[in-house]
């Protein structure tokens, strides 16, 4: 029964807190008429409360009784809580106030000694019975002028807390979930009263920020951790911790609401709300399902750390905002992976081609960590993020609607995860170029100059000419799919930003680039890079006659030509010395020339001219009487496989699967679009679509100011478009934050032009 309440808490956190915006705070403050607000909820209330029963009964397999109870109950105190507001506001008493604890009393004095429970439709309705007379005054004038950037924050806190809930409940089932939810709604109670409730009365009256609650807020925390120490059960164990968050998420919402006055939540309240999500099969896996007692107590340290540190990151200095901004992007393009296992993932034998559908195994890279703490020190105004912003958030929210419509599986609610996470790095690209665009751009060049040449000089040394996933010390994952386009793609970004002040190091690099995209293997980054750069130096020679130019993409073909030459002369030796080690049973396979002999499950064997072990294919996807590359028919059948089942399912091309494919069939589409639309609809592409067409916009708008503004976009159109349409990029974790960010970095440049337009066009008018 507990863990049925709190699926329809979830519930009617994801539909009547998404649209209540704030509302309470921005009524105290005046910012808000409580007329046109209550008018707003009279028109939305009754759709809600059907989604809300949708998601409870249909969704969440909650009984039909206890679900219309509560949601009847959270419609009524949504409707009264702009009259009771605004009689806040006036320093008024509500009349109401009494008969709510002796109704609940008589409520639970019949659950307790009855097995009746009518005196419950008394309960819900009883506290609208004072304010329907304020309702029938209700304005209809402006009442949809509302804040929606609230709306937004809201939306995304309100759906997120349904998604944890579910994602707890999928993970360790409802018996051990109903030992969870009652500790985190007894021991979270102060926390969320600070937040809704309290705190924005508080703060009206000058008294969130005073001695007497910081006082109080450490006897909370005492209290939590005594009552943990002699907590024997799940269920006090996880009341203590959560009283101990609670004194965190206090602190935490002191913050968030002096931001709310700055209208400059709703990009953390995203982020907060995303790791959050993350944290649910984090704590499961690293754990094991006791874990999940710590995760009100993890929320709170995470958002007192979000909406803290943004407000102490605008006190650092611009020698220390250097530092800072140098550790994040190293550790933002450096590629290490760390695994849910404990392990930073560092394979000598063979590189992972496939997590095997384990989150626990998966490599993740530290770039999430790196990308999440930059925003929020680094963090732009609203007014410079607002396509970002919006863009996530609408996305983030489709995603959610489809899980919803769906009835999904965890494996679905982790696939939101996994495609919303790399998006935030939007942020973080317009965020740094707005701080310093060529000294983020310098510290590319100076990871390009060390990383390139160690990698190519590892590979040589283990006696490779394909490039090498072993590092010694670490192992990089997606060594040949995604990391050599990652790298041509940050070259390209350099080319432009420092041709003129840092040519020789360019020109220096050049001849290694070229042999890093020949060695890995990578058509997408190889044809990428050579185009790129072929046409950037022609266009350079037409416009200022500077042969010199052309001496980036001559080294490059040259190196790259080279390296295939000496890889085709080599093949007949390495051929040879194949034959003569290959000790494998049938079936199997041998990874590279020492390497182990690998399950018989693919019976197709791809090897480089060196001899080095590329990738393999399942049975099923090939067709020997084809003349085509096996790759080529890999992606192929893959194709035919997700568009067969599409046209067999219509509907399901607006709002997607209930779960990925069986990982025994296919592990994802090859194609991010498709793979998107396949589980999530086409409504889910929109908001990618849309700013796309916006960047292209902005960016034609103002090429006439800054030419370079061309280039920029046409490297990130080929991450985007190009090489979407044959991997899922964007999905992945390292590559997906590494295009996400060059996105947002072009967002902040057309911004940043656009603003030098705009102050020029002033100075000259006067």
């Amino acid at each position: 029964m507990a863990a049925d309440v709190a699926i329809v808490q979830g519930a009617v956190l994801a539909t009547f807190y998404v649209f209540s915006g704030d509302a309470r705070h921005l009524i105290l403050a005046g910012n808000m008429r409580a007329e046109n607000v209550i008018f707003f909820r009279l028109v939305c209330f009754l759709p809600l409360a059907l989604l809300s029963y949708f998601m409870s009964v249909n969704v969440g397999q909650v009984n039909a009784v206890i679900a219309c109870a509560l949601i009847l109950r959270r419609s009524t105190e949504w409707l009264a809580e702009p009259h009771v507001t605004e009689i806040e506001r006036q320093n008024n008493k509500w009349s109401g106030w009494y008969l709510q604890p002796l109704i609940f009393l008589a409520f639970i004095n019949q659950v307790l000694f009855t097995e009746e429970i009518w005196i419950i439709w008394f309960w819900a309705m009883s506290p609208i019975m004072f304010s329907l007379k304020f309702m029938i005054n209700a304005e209809s004038k402006s009442a949809f002028h509302i804040a929606w950037e609230t709306i937004a924050s809201t939306a995304i806190i309100g759906l997120t807390g349904y998604i944890q809930r579910l994602l707890i409940v999928s993970f360790v089932g409802k018996e051990f979930s109903g030992m969870l939810f009652p500790g985190f709604a007894i021991g979270s109670f102060v926390g969320t009263m600070a937040a809704n409730v309290a705190g924005p009365t508080l703060l009206n009256k000058g008294l969130f920020n005073s001695k007497y609650l910081t006082g109080s807020l450490i006897l909370l925390f005492f209290i939590g951790l005594l009552m943990c120490v002699v907590s024997e059960t799940v269920l006090y164990q996880t009341m203590a911790l959560s009283i101990i968050g609670g004194a965190a998420m206090i602190a935490a919402q002191q913050s968030r609401l002096m931001l709310l006055k700055e209208n400059h939540t709703l990009e953390f309240d995203l982020l907060f709300q995303l790791a959050l999500v993350f944290s649910v099969p984090a704590l499961y896996y690293l754990v094991g399902k006791h874990g999940l007692m710590w995760f009100y107590l993890l929320g709170s340290i995470m958002a007192w750390l979000f909406y803290k540190g943004n407000i102490v990151s605008k006190k650092i200095n611009k020698k220390w905002q250097l530092r800072f901004a140098f550790l994040i992007v190293l550790g933002l393009i450096v590629p290490i992976f760390f695994q849910l296992s404990g392990n930073i993932y560092n394979n000598e034998l063979v590189a992972m081609v496939d997590s095997g559908g384990s989150f626990q195994k998966v490599p993740l890279p530290m770039s999430l960590l790196c990308c999440y703490i930059g925003v929020f020190l680094f963090s732009a105004e609203y007014s410079k993020t607002k396509p970002a912003i919006l863009t996530i958030s609408v996305m983030f929210l489709l995603l959610v609607m489809s899980t919803i419509i769906t009835n999904q599986g965890a494996g679905k609610l982790i696939l939101l995860v996994q495609y919303i996470l790399p998006t935030v790095a939007l942020l973080l690209g317009i965020a740094l170029v707005d701080f310093d665009r060529k000294y983020i751009a310098k510290i590319f060049l100076l990871f390009l100059i060390i990383f390139v040449p160690a990698q190519l000089l590892m590979t040589w040394i283990q006696g490779r000419l394909s490039l090498t996933h072993y590092m010694y010390v670490i192992s990089v994952y997606s060594h040949y799919q995604y990391v050599p386009l990652v790298i041509a793609g940050l070259y390209a970004w350099t080319l432009v930003e420092l041709k003129h002040s840092h040519a020789k190091w360019l020109y220096l690099l050049a001849p290694w680039m070229g042999i890093y995209v020949a060695a890995g293997n990578s058509t997408i980054a190889l044809f990428g890079l050579v185009i790129f750069t072929s046409i950037y130096a022609l266009c350079a020679l037409i416009r200022k006659k500077r042969r010199s130019d052309m001496l980036i993409p001559l080294f490059i073909i040259t190196t790259i030509a080279s390296y295939f030459y000496v890889n085709t002369h080599l093949a007949y030796e390495i051929n040879q010395k194949l034959n003569e080690r290959w000790e494998c049973k049938s079936g199997e396979l041998k990874d590279g020339l020492n390497g182990p002999c690998l399950p018989g499950l693919y019976e197709d064997k791809f090897f480089d001219q060196s001899g080095n072990f590329i990738y393999f294919h399942q049975k099923s996807t090939i067709d020997k009487g084809s003349q085509l590359p096996a790759n080529v028919m890999e992606k192929k059948a893959i194709a035919s496989f997700y568009m067969d089942d599409i046209a067999k399912h219509p509907l399901t091309l607006l709002y997607g699967h209930s779960s990925p494919p069986a990982r025994s069939e296919v592990s994802s589409a090859h194609n991010y679009y498709l793979d998107l639309i396949y589980n999530f609809g086409m409504l889910a592409c929109l908001p990618l679509l849309v700013l796309a067409l916006y960047t292209a916009y902005a960016v034609f708008q103002q090429k006439d100011d800054d030419s370079t503004l061309i280039w920029l976009l046409a490297i990130v159109m080929y991450f985007v478009i190009v090489d979407n349409m044959f991997k899922v990029t964007l999905r992945q974790p390292y590559p997906g934050i590494i295009a996400f960010f060059l996105w947002g970095a072009l967002l902040g440049v057309v911004r940043l032009k656009t603003r030098e337009v705009n102050i020029s066009r002033v100075k000259s008018f006067s």
